[in-house]
């Protein structure tokens, strides 16, 4: 957290280390009369790890109000790709990226996912030196 002219503005930044994976589709289930949608194993996996890291990382209190929102996914470069290319222009989607570390950090960084009001999210390769991972800020958006 940032003290700011004597108010504390809650900033939290943290990286989830390991290959990120894209929220997958739903499957629909049906249980007696109601339906569902339930999550692809390996979305549900990498969901709760997220979860692990940012609770590590949480504030004492939920962020609450606008959110600003950063998330870098960063992807070991495979040795086809030129060492210039530096953006993912590939598989996975990005909405989908995100979307699953979002739902991820609900009820542990801030109160909704619909909070988030603004944000950058890309995905990028990284070296053969560094890790794949996710890169996450999330902040009070005060941009009037």
């Amino acid at each position: 957290m940032k003290k700011e002219g004597g108010m504390i503005n809650p900033d939290v930044q943290f990286f989830i280390s390991g290959d990120p994976v894209a929220q997958g589709r739903g499957q629909i289930i049906k249980k007696g009369l109601h339906y569902g949608i339930k999550d692809p194993e390996k979305s549900k996996s990498w969901k709760e790890y997220v979860k692990l890291v940012a609770s590590q990382h949480a504030p004492s209190v939920l962020l609450t109000g606008p959110l600003y929102v950063t998330m870098t996914f960063a992807f070991q470069r495979p040795k086809s790709k030129p060492k210039w290319k530096r953006w993912k222009d590939t598989k996975p989607d990005l909405d989908n990226l995100w979307k699953g570390c979002a739902d991820a950090m609900e009820g542990v960084i801030y109160e909704r996912d619909q909070q988030i009001c603004a944000g950058y999210f890309a995905k990028k390769f990284v070296g053969q030196h560094e890790k794949p991972g996710v890169q996450a800020h999330a902040g009070l958006y005060i941009r009037q």
